[in-house]
């Protein structure tokens, strides 16, 4: 029997290098997902993802997930949501109950999804307000989760999801009742094949405008190991400038800056390396909001207090306080090994 596409993208050899550098791109998703034990059960499975990802594809420089310290998003969602009928996963039910489909076939559907069949077996109408004692029985308790995956090269997009451990974890992802909505953004170079097949019908991204952008410093690269400390900066600013100012007064191996969706601040995303035996000199936070993630062994506490300035930072270790709400990495422990090479192509794009 003929070997399949999939197939060949399981064997292929994993875990190279070399990446085309005219073909780098950063996701940032803004993900809206039903509630906390979906949000800590979707964190579980992308810890698996970014096991499998941190093994075989060194080029995703950064797969991290979060949930997020911006929570208006989910605030807006419960706002929008004042009657069962407004639930965008029960929305379509009621759709299809207004087409007459047989009520068993909408109630198994519902078992289907993950979602609860009360409405259909209780008879709420489709106008029926939506009380805090139905949003408890329907497990809607909004939750924004913060996605960022920088990828070098479309071969690393492509090939990192490349295992059945990625594979087993995704799917607990993708499960409908899980997510109520999404923001996605594409800051870089996605070559036109990642965007018209991939980014803009599946994901439903936008691409990066006015002052998002990403910025990659590869000599930074180089001073990174197994056993690098660094602390993952995720901050929001008012405006602008402000996080335009901060980005260039900071030195890291990437800086992302996205708009934050339905509100008017600026999502930094950036890496900064703890050197051994003294504490960091960080610029001014005062006007920012959001955590330090510290990765690597050691005490926070000292190397992070110039983040403290503000009183608005919260810093976390992600192998403590941190583990229950992060998953996945901010800098690919490999960083130091990878090559730029323009010679690069992945070849399975067009089978997509």
């Amino acid at each position: 029997m003929q070997e399949t596409y999939w197939q060949k993208r399981l064997a292929e050899p994993k875990g190279w290098v070399e990446y085309n550098p005219n073909e780098t791109f950063v996701i940032h998703v803004q993900w809206v997902v039903a509630n906390r034990v979906v949000a800590g059960e979707m964190l579980a499975a992308l810890r698996r993802c970014a096991a499998a990802t941190l093994r075989d594809a060194p080029p995703v420089v950064s797969y991290f997930f979060r949930i997020s310290h911006d929570q208006r998003l989910a605030e807006s969602m419960k706002q929008a949501v004042a009657t069962i009928g407004d639930h965008p996963q029960y929305k379509k039910k009621y759709k299809l109950a207004a087409m007459n489909m047989p009520l068993p076939l909408i109630t198994a559907g519902c078992e289907r999804d993950g979602l609860s069949a009360a409405p259909f077996h209780e008879g709420w109408p489709s106008d029926t307000a939506m009380t805090a004692e139905r949003a408890a029985q329907v497990g809607f308790d909004p939750v924004v989760l913060d996605c960022t995956e920088v990828y070098l090269d479309n071969r690393a997009f492509f090939n990192h999801s490349a295992s059945m451990d990625y594979q087993d974890a995704y799917a607990v992802l993708m499960q409908p009742y899980r997510s109520l909505a999404s923001h996605v953004v594409v800051a870089g170079s996605p070559s036109a094949g990642v965007w018209d097949r991939v980014l803009e019908p599946s994901l439903k991204a936008r691409r990066a405008e006015g002052d998002e952008r990403l910025v990659l410093c590869e000599p930074d690269w180089r001073h990174v190991s197994a056993t690098s400390k660094y602390v993952l900066l995720d901050l929001d600013f008012d405006d602008a400038e402000a996080a335009n100012q901060f980005v260039a007064a900071v030195d890291a191996p990437y800086k992302c800056v996205f708009a934050s969706a339905g509100v008017s601040s600026y999502r930094v995303l950036m890496p900064v390396l703890l050197p051994s035996g003294s504490a960091r000199e960080f610029p001014d936070v005062s006007n920012a909001a959001g955590r330090a993630v510290v990765f690597g062994s050691g005490d926070d506490e000292d190397e992070c207090a110039g983040l403290r300035v503000g009183g608005r930072i919260e810093v976390v270790a992600a192998t403590a306080g941190a583990a229950a709400f992060v998953a996945g990495y901010g800098l690919c422990e490999r960083a130091s090994e990878l090559t730029p090479d323009p010679s690069v192509e992945y070849q399975g794009e067009d089978k997509l």
